[in-house]
């Protein structure tokens, strides 16, 4: 079973725990609340003429599962690989807790890392690449039967990872990333190869994780899946398009003065019907009549006149993967700003 040492954790007004970091002067001790676990500050990567990242900016505080989005090619990878040491930035600074990975010490008992590539031998048991990952790390050995317990691969242990399959890697690899009971999560893709019972899985994993005072990082194209354990977003696309937490992306392009969204049995007698009472009517086609300047007694009083039965009467939140393709058709070269 995943355990914690709750002895650095204290609860914040909210009830969430936040990691204290105590420094001794004297007599006097002094507590200090970290909130920031990691942080990105005007970091550029160039590969010759192409721009991978440009003056990406946004941090990641404990406590919360940060999902970080992206097409193809946005720069997602570029950025948690200069967050883990391996790539260098033309400019800006890449930070978890408080300093470079490179200057952290004992740098695996503080944050995990997981890539689609890891490194692991294929001519490696998952077992011998954990010992020998665990070795490396100053890791007690017994900690290895824990991480395959919580990843869900004790039966595959003993085979060569050449024989895993896609999803087993991404649990090998989280597996590799949990050995040190860290603080921070860097994942890139781990919901990658994964069946629905492996990504169920992964969902509570990350949430637990959060919820004990961790901080969490992933990189993700499965946004349905991520939409449901994610606290806030980061939307990438070489440059920070969103930051801010789930519900403010599915609100972004919801109109303001408290409009309504209804889906009846007739669609367009209803908007017919409302066009008189309310300040603006707007047909959706499968999503129904979008209402503005009525409320909802006035909707459903306006449908038992005309004999309409009402399906549907709420607040117009888009999915978290509608308004992601909407965020970045709207960036898009050439688009209307």
């Amino acid at each position: 079973m995943f355990r914690l040492d709750m002895s650095n954790l204290q609860a914040t007004e909210t009830g969430r725990p936040m990691y204290m970091h105590g420094c001794t002067q004297g007599n006097q001790k002094e507590v200090t609340e970290l909130t920031i676990a990691i942080s990105f500050s005007g970091l550029t990567k160039r590969y010759g003429a192409c721009t991978a990242i440009e003056d990406v900016t946004f941090s990641v505080q404990f406590g919360e599962v940060t999902g970080f989005f992206g097409p193809n090619g946005a720069g997602k990878t570029t950025c948690l690989r200069i967050l883990a040491g391996l790539v260098a930035p033309d400019c800006g600074t890449a930070t978890v807790l408080g300093k470079r990975f490179a200057g952290l010490p004992g740098p695996a008992r503080q944050v995990g890392v997981a890539f689609d590539d890891a490194g692991a031998h294929p001519g490696h048991t998952g077992r011998q690449h954990l010992l020998v990952a665990a070795t490396e790390a100053g890791v007690p050995a017994r900690r290895v039967d824990e991480v395959l317990a919580m990843t869900d691969i004790e039966d595959v242990s003993e085979r060569k990872i050449e024989t895993y399959s896609q999803g087993t890697r991404h649990r090998l690899g989280l597996a590799t990333a949990l050995l040190g009971d860290p603080r921070v999560f860097i994942l890139d893709e781990p919901a990658g190869g994964l069946d629905p019972i492996g990504v169920r899985q992964l969902r509570t994993l990350l949430s637990r994780l959060a919820d004990q005072g961790r901080a969490v990082l992933l990189s993700s194209r499965a946004l349905a899946e991520v939409e449901q354990i994610a606290d806030r977003v980061i939307v990438l696309h070489k440059r920070v398009l969103f930051t801010g937490s789930v519900e403010a992306l599915r609100r972004r392009s919801c109109p303001v003065g408290g409009a309504l969204r209804v889906r009846t049995s007739d669609d367009a007698r209803m908007a017919a019907g409302l066009a008189s009472s309310a300040g603006d009517i707007r047909s959706e086609a499968a999503h129904g009549v979008l209402v503005q300047g009525a409320g909802a007694e006035t909707i459903l009083a306006t449908a038992a006149a005309i004999g309409v039965e009402v399906y549907e009467l709420a607040e117009p939140v888009a999915s978290l993967e509608e308004e992601f393709c909407r965020l970045l058709n709207e960036t898009a070269p050439g688009s209307a700003r």
